[in-house]
């Protein structure tokens, strides 16, 4: 089909709080893109270990994108999310104190456990906010994926750079320790978020972020 157009400034209210939501989950991303990789190495070895944890890092996240696929349903979205938050923040708070091999391992669990079901409640709070805000503006749905691709990698420039900042200004140890803590904190606000674009009372109308 012909796209006249696909970037825009001004959305509806809705995409305004799915662009915040987004903003969040990309910032921390943007920290743990990599970070899990420089601690494994750092704290527990050399690349056998890397693999031998990211190869259980994988059946573990299987695990859980199933069991949160089979048992879960809309109206649970906004616990999940706040689930996520505590998880990776636990595993922060105990990286950031324990500074060790095993508080390696805390954070890793905790990160292998929220980050699917973080990336569920997105995708599926972010189709059907693109299906509502294109039928109301009347926009081809690519304009909606292509803005929150931007909006989302903008966050990941912003957790990375909380990372960068810390580590070449401050030290090695206190960007190891806090950057995550930090950029955990930005996902807090997505319960609310969740809130306001899955609410239970109305889970398939429009919500109250719509109108």
């Amino acid at each position: 089909p012909r796209i006249d157009r696909f970037l825009y400034l001004t959305f509806l209210r809705r995409w305004r709080h799915m662009r915040w939501y987004s903003l969040a989950l990309g910032v921390v991303e943007g920290c743990t893109l990599v970070l899990p990789t420089l601690l494994i190495l750092k704290f527990l070895g050399n690349e056998s270990s890397l693999g031998l944890v990211e190869s259980f890092s994988v059946l573990g996240s299987m695990v859980v994108v199933y069991l949160a696929g089979r048992f879960s349903h809309p109206q649970h979205r906004t616990l999940m999310v706040a689930i996520g938050v505590v998880l990776i923040l636990t595993g922060s708070v105990f990286f950031g104190l324990l500074y060790s091999s095993l508080g390696v391992i805390i954070f890793q669990l905790c990160n292998i456990l929220s980050k699917p079901i973080q990336e569920i409640c997105f995708r599926s709070t972010m189709m059907r906010s693109v299906d509502y805000a294109a039928g109301i503006e009347h926009r081809d749905e690519y304009a909606y994926l292509i803005d929150n691709e931007c909006v989302r990698l903008g966050g990941r420039l912003m957790g990375a750079s909380v990372f960068l900042v810390l580590y070449l200004k401050v030290s090695e140890e206190i960007a190891l320790r806090v950057a995550i803590i930090v950029v955990s904190l930005a996902l807090s606000n997505k319960i609310w978020l969740s809130r306001l674009l899955n609410p239970k009372e109305n889970i398939s109308g429009p919500g109250l972020g719509e109108r």
